[in-house]
């Protein structure tokens, strides 16, 4: 018997972690209006919302940062 294991790659994160602390959301996903299809909170003037996706979260394949950019970005 044989067993096939994928693991993956280390995320490509640094960069969301050195803008986290500038930005207006602390870097956190507004769940409850991604889940109800609702606009993320906005930020205040001057300041940036920052959501990262794909490899700025963990490692992920091709198409989930599109999806998840998308669902971001269709009531903003």
């Amino acid at each position: 018997m044989e067993m096939v294991v994928e693991l993956g790659t280390t995320p490509a994160d640094q960069v969301s972690h050195e803008l986290v602390p500038g930005s207006a959301n602390v870097g956190r996903l507004g769940e409850d209006a991604l889940v109800g299809n609702r606009p993320q909170a906005k930020s205040a003037a001057g300041a940036y919302a920052l959501f990262p996706v794909g490899d700025a979260v963990a490692s992920c394949n091709f198409h989930a940062p599109i999806y998840d950019s998308l669902c971001l970005c269709h009531k903003m």
